[in-house]
């Protein structure tokens, strides 16, 4: 009988050694080979239709709130519910960042956290619905049920309204102490530990591409994303399962998606803006983790001990370029530093004026050195260093900047466009290729 191979015995090894939670599945057969597969996701059952709610038995039904302004709620709502204007109590939990003392406000208001809620709105209050979902969590409450398209679907269905207002309940007791979730708002300390982190942390700026690109910049690392073009325009939601199929294709680029398991970050414009409590209660439908930036980038902007990365188009660039270095000469900036992050072969063929190469492979070992070698003078909390690679699609830009503001650097700029834009832009190139244009004529 022969005996098995080496290669072949390496191959058994490696079969036995695989790990017990790498599972095989359809979409991994071979699991030993990648990382194991990732627990099914778990939604959690929030959305309540209003025909669900219709044949539900009345002595079944959880205790309702209708979230809407003051007159409408007057002009008619779903029997047993009653009005809950939770605005400034929240307010005034989230100034002291205190999640129990809104536990308790809701405790006195005869919210109890082991009664099931509902809540529903209509299309112009979805926010504060998200809003509130999001406190609840926060303050230890479990996530309460939401009536899918709010009291027009009741409407609409048959459901009736009154106007009757039911008694107010007795207040409850609060939650136990440690229930509240504290980690639902993220931190800058937070942010700035996880920074690059991406099977742990990803940020998702929710201005709009717009505003991430404009001149006063994003958190680094920040990826732009519109959470109002996910939603209905009535008070409905969308089903979870295809949510979160649709947001799993998202990311950078289409080959680089974000990893569902990682905690999202959720920053808007200000404090004053929903759009991090509308993300947040879209990503707890679909069993994704995610948390709220307080304050937006108008926060994170006013501390001057923040980073900030910037983008920049060709004639920022230059002018940046330009300040001590006006004939755009091939010579490294004393002022500024200009990275490419392409590889030797591309950098030789053409680079922008001044830049010097540093490939993406060695960004994490070779930024901090080449920085205190070449430009020792510079300091982080002040100066600006550029970065650019191959163009939009290229995610180097986005690593080197964050790995930058990990070091310490506060203004990192971004040129996205690379040398293609550049050369659009009717700006001077040097290597090869740009030596060789040059004499043909071209």
């Amino acid at each position: 009988m022969r005996r098995p191979s080496a290669l072949f015995a390496l191959v058994l090894a490696l079969l036995g050694a695989a790990p017990a939670s790498a599972q095989r599945s359809p979409d991994n057969p071979y699991p030993w080979l990648g990382r194991p597969t990732r627990p099914e996701p778990h939604y959690p059952d929030a959305l309540l239709s209003a025909r669900e709610l219709h044949h539900l038995p009345r002595v079944r039904r959880p205790a309702i709130l209708d979230l809407r302004a003051a007159d409408r709620y007057a002009r008619g709502h779903l029997p047993d519910a009653r009005r809950l204007d939770f605005a400034a109590p929240l307010a005034a939990a989230l100034g002291a960042a205190d999640p129990a003392a809104f536990a308790r406000w809701l405790a006195a208001e005869g919210v109890a956290p082991n009664a099931p809620l509902l809540l529903y709105t209509d299309a112009p209050g979805r926010a504060d619905l998200a809003r509130l979902a999001w406190a609840l969590d926060w303050a230890g409450y479990p996530l309460p049920r939401i009536l899918d398209g709010g009291v027009t679907a009741w409407a609409q269905r048959g459901g009736e309204l009154t106007e009757a207002v039911p008694k107010p309940p007795a207040p409850a007791e609060p939650p136990p102490p440690g229930a509240a979730r504290p980690e639902l708002l993220a931190t800058p300390g937070w942010i700035l530990a996880h920074l690059g982190e991406v099977t742990t942390c990803e940020i998702l700026d929710l201005r709009g591409e717009a505003r991430w690109a404009g001149p006063a910049g994003h958190i680094p690392h920040a990826l732009p994303y519109d959470i109002l073009a996910q939603l209905p325009a009535d008070a409905s939601w969308p089903q979870p399962p295809e949510a979160r199929t649709a947001f799993a294709r998202f990311g950078p680029r289409p080959r680089d998606t974000v990893d569902l398991a990682a905690t999202f970050v959720l920053s808007g414009e200000n404090a004053a803006d929903d759009r991090p409590f509308l993300a947040y209660l879209y990503f707890r439908l679909m069993d994704v983790p995610a948390a709220v930036q307080l304050g937006g980038w108008a926060a994170w902007a006013a501390d001057p001990a923040l980073p900030t990365t910037r983008v920049l188009d060709a004639a920022a660039l230059r002018a940046a370029i330009a300040g001590d270095n006006p004939s755009l000469a091939d010579r490294p900036s004393p002022r500024l530093p200009l990275f490419d992050l392409r590889g030797l072969r591309d950098f030789r063929r053409a680079h922008l004026p001044g830049a010097v190469l540093l490939p993406a492979e060695l960004v994490d070992d070779s930024l901090a050195v080449r920085l205190a070698r070449d430009w020792p003078e510079l300091e982080s909390a002040r100066d600006s260093l550029v970065v650019y690679c191959y163009g939009p699609d290229c995610v180097r830009s986005r690593v080197a900047a964050t790995k930058a503001a990990t070091l310490g650097w506060r203004r990192v700029l971004v040129f996205q466009g690379g040398t293609a834009a550049w050369k659009a832009a009717g700006l001077p190139l040097y290597g090869g290729a740009a030596r060789a244009t040059s004499r043909t004529g071209s």
